[in-house]
């Protein structure tokens, strides 16, 4: 279903953005990949033949319009946006400093805001659209020690379900998706309380699903026309459902299994 679309991928040099982007690759889309540097982008563009590398910063607004430019430059058109670009936190609510909220909620939640908005114009004039935003099991419930990565994650299901209901009509597909623990470097690059770097990984993170197979469901899902993709399992998929129909059950399991969350972010390295 994605054969000759053109696919731009942010966040597409590592983990679930360039698992995106070999999958799509493979099905005979026309990329461009963008990431922080066009160093981080290398590998990419070499394994993937003529995939487009667009480097910038999600959160630097001021540019985006440009970069929309850009990107609609290389093939004349976009079919398909995935706003995947993105970070998380490793800090309880009392240790984080509001600049890291800041910076979070900027990179997490407005600059998927922000390009969708720019590129919203341009799917109305083709008359087609689909828009893929990556969020979390943590937009569904509040999970510890991401006390912005979950206000961020919300947002987006919050801005992307009220958008769906307006842009539908007019051939623009939206889809969300919400995956569980995924083996990538997010929780490495985390931000700590200070702004600094987390440099850990987590058992969640370690037995998560491999980027790939997630990518595999995630185009099942798509194309049996499910607009909200949740993708989860164990006791992430427990917290999940638990949240959905007994939320006073689920407010009790997070709230006990803060001590030992806490534990193993301090031990393992």
């Amino acid at each position: 279903m994605f054969s000759g679309k053109v696919v731009w991928i942010t966040g597409a040099s590592s983990g679930i953005g360039k698992a995106f982007a070999q999958a799509l690759h493979a099905q005979g889309a026309q990329l461009i990949v963008s990431a922080l540097t066009e160093e981080e982008l290398q590998s990419v563009v070499q394994e993937l033949p003529g995939a487009k590398p667009l480097a910038f910063d999600v959160a630097d607004f001021d540019t985006l319009p440009r970069m929309v430019e850009h990107a609609i430059g290389f093939y004349g058109r976009i079919d398909v946006l995935i706003n995947n670009a993105g970070i998380t936190q490793r800090a309880l609510a009392k240790d984080t400093a509001f600049s890291v909220y800041r910076r979070l909620i900027d990179i997490d939640l407005l600059a998927p805001i922000a390009l969708t908005q720019l590129v919203m114009p341009h799917f109305r004039a083709q008359g087609s659209g689909r828009v893929i935003a990556i969020a979390s099991i943590a937009g569904k419930m509040g999970a510890s020690f991401r006390t912005a990565y979950s206000a961020a994650k919300h947002g987006v299901f919050g801005y992307f379900d009220a958008l769906r209901a307006e842009v539908e009509m007019e051939g623009i597909e939206i889809n969300v998706v919400a995956p569980g623990s995924v083996r990538t470097n997010l929780a490495r690059n985390a931000m700590t309380g200070d702004g600094g770097t987390f440099g850990k990984t987590d058992e969640f993170i370690e037995g998560g699903y491999a980027p790939e197979y997630l990518i595999d469901q995630v185009l099942k899902a798509i194309k049996k026309g499910k607009r909200e993709i949740v993708i989860a399992r164990g006791r992430e998929k427990l917290g999940y459902l638990l949240r959905r129909f007994f939320p006073e059950t689920a407010f009790d399991k997070i709230a006990a299994s803060t001590p030992e969350f806490i534990q193993q972010l301090n031990l393992k390295s």
